[in-house]
């Protein structure tokens, strides 16, 4: 995965943040090679909410089927493909990307992923 990728992410999620943003933590899980859920939250105010608070369920829609055309491609050609990728931006322009490459069960993953990067 690449800078460049990350930033045209970025954009995309940039389009519906609020203007008070402070951090946005992303997050892409690709269970298999032809499914995806995509979530992103935005701290305000020391509170995150969630992406369906802000933007309408058919646009969310849209939003992560034009991420999944940034990341499958690259994805495709990775010999370890990675199973979640988060990405936490903060205002300032610090950003972080982190990765799993285990197969794992998502509800239980995701209660310690929230406890993880939504404190």
């Amino acid at each position: 995965m690449t800078i460049k990728l990350f930033q045209k992410i970025y954009e995309k999620l940039n389009v519906y943040l609020p203007e008070e943003w402070e951090k946005i933590v992303y997050y892409a899980y690709y269970p298999t090679d032809d499914s995806y859920d995509m979530k992103f939250y935005v701290n305000v105010d020391q509170k995150y909410k969630s992406c369906f608070d802000y933007i309408n369920h058919y646009k969310i829609a849209d939003l992560f089927s034009d991420i999944d055309d940034l990341i499958y491609p690259i994805r495709e050609t990775m010999n370890d493909k990675w199973t979640i990728m988060t990405i936490t931006v903060e205002k300032n322009g610090k950003f972080k990307t982190d990765y799993v490459y285990d197969r794992i069960n998502e509800t239980e993953f995701f209660k310690k992923w929230e406890s993880q990067y939504l404190k």
